[in-house]
This record gives C-alpha cells, structure tokens and sequence, in this order.
C-alpha cells in the first residue's frame, strides 16, 4: 500500500481532492488539527460522494480498517457494475427487438447461426439502420444517437436455458447454433 500526502499550500483541499481522485486513488485519509487532537483520521471513498459517507477511524484502528474498506470499495464497485451489465443485456429473438436493444445502449444476447457470412450482414444492416435514423435527427438531437455498426462480442458460457431447436438466426433466419452477444463499441 503506498501513501501520499499533499502538503502543497498553493492549492486549496477541494483542488487536491479533485486531483487524485482524477488519478484514480481510491480512499482519501484527511488528517485536520482536530482529528490530531482526537487522535482520529477521516476516510472517504472515491466512490462516494457526499459528507454523510465519511469514516471517522481511530489511529489504533486504522491498520485493520484501512484493508477493509478496500476491499468493500471493490466488492461494491464489482456489484454496481455486474448490475449495470446485467440491466443492459436484452434477449432478442427477432431484428425490430434486436436494433431497439442497440438504440437503447444495450447488448443483445441473441440466437444466431455462427457463420461469418451472417455475421458481417448483421454488421452492416445494423450499421446501415443506424446511418438511415442518423439522417432522419433533428440538429439538437445529432449528439444522442449511436451510429456504429453491431459486432458479436463473444459466446457466453452460460447460454439461455433450453434447447436450441427451432430457434433461428436474428440475422439469417437459418436454424441457430448458439445465443452469442452483440452490441455497439463506442
């Protein structure tokens, strides 16, 4: 574990906050003339905002707690985020569900026959769609909406529960092979 201290006087404590939190440090000790008189530091996260979410440690305590909330931080921040992936996974199993999950930011977990001949036809109709709706935008709109083509991403382990029979390709139509993971890279 490394430790900075910003000592600088030129630079008021919301600059400095801001400027390792920039650089991705994960907990801030603030260290006051009353927390030395109280023999105490105040923790916060990066990734909590807010005065209602500072950690007040003793100095006795700081050696087993300081470990703590590390690893807390990255239990939390894995689960946010295994949770936003998750909300943004939409199974599709036709074309109109398959471009409204691209159009709202989502990857599609779809049926699809496992040919690179498909593959590519979905790149570019999907990239075609988007192009055509791009055109149709209104000027203040132009910044929200997406126009790259959908790629696979991979085959996931964990497949859809159930057979595979009679689910055809989004793309083809052609009896599919697998459910595989398309989406948007920005």
């Amino acid at each position: 574990m490394r430790v900075e201290v910003d000592d600088r006087d030129n630079y008021n404590p919301g600059w400095k906050y801001n400027h390792w939190e920039v650089k991705g440090v994960p907990l801030r000790l603030e260290l006051g003339p009353k927390d030395l008189e109280a023999k105490q530091i105040v923790v916060r996260r990066r990734d909590q905002r807010g005065k209602e979410h500072a950690i007040t440690v003793s100095w006795a305590d700081a050696p087993r707690r300081i470990p703590e909330l590390l690893e807390q931080m990255q239990a939390d921040m894995l689960a946010r985020a295994q949770a936003e992936a998750a909300a943004r996974r939409k199974t599709v199993h036709t074309w109109s569900e398959f471009t409204a999950a691209l159009e709202a930011r989502c990857t599609a977990l779809m049926p699809h026959c496992d040919t690179s001949v498909c593959e590519k036809d979905i790149k570019k109709r999907s990239g075609e769609a988007a192009t055509v709706k791009e055109e149709g935008v209104s000027e203040g709109d132009a910044g929200e909406k997406l126009t790259g083509a959908a790629k696979s991403l991979c085959i996931p382990f964990e497949q859809p529960a159930g057979s595979m029979e009679g689910k055809m390709c989004v793309g083809c139509g052609q009896q599919a092979k697998h459910y595989t993971l398309f989406g948007r890279s920005y």
